[in-house]
């Protein structure tokens, strides 16, 4: 769903039709279940999901925008169309303009920092604490701020 958003971006199309076209084209992709239906409705609607499936997709939008304002709204907008969850956007928001920061050339410190102030996420556990007591989790607060810290 990465190429998806790309192509959409690059293309000036609709994240709808994007994205329905490139996940059936490539229906065993390993997609959550609620967004195994909605690539194939024809009315589709955001189901309010937190899970991480979005926030996955996102790093294009810090890589094709370079303002952190765009950056934010453009991570949103990429998101809503099926995870419209107050913590998704934050998780979409977190990767993209952590995805910015670090093609800008900002240090891990000044993206921590950024990432922890902005959407209040704690940061600062190392990832050797992160291991041991870490179990699966498809959750975008239960993944984002970890997939974050092994950046980090």
């Amino acid at each position: 769903m990465t190429i998806a958003v790309a192509d959409s971006l690059m293309n000036g199309r609709d994240y709808v039709e994007t994205l329905q076209m490139w996940a059936q084209k490539y229906p065993g992709a390993g997609y959550g279940g609620w967004f195994n239906k909605w690539i194939y409705e024809d009315f589709p609607e955001p189901y309010n999901s937190f899970g991480n499936g979005s926030a996955m997709r996102s790093s294009r939008v810090g890589w094709l925008f370079d303002d952190e304002d765009a950056v934010l709204k453009e991570a949103e907008e990429s998101a809503e169309i099926t995870h419209n969850h107050p913590e998704v956007i934050k998780g979409v928001q977190t990767v993209a303009l952590g995805v910015l920061m670090g093609r800008k050339g900002c240090s891990k410190k000044e993206i921590r920092e950024k990432l922890e102030t902005g959407f209040g996420y704690d940061l600062s556990q190392k990832l050797e604490q992160i291991r041991p007591n870490y179990r699966f989790d498809v959750t975008c607060q239960g993944s984002v701020p970890q997939a974050t810290i092994a950046f980090l």
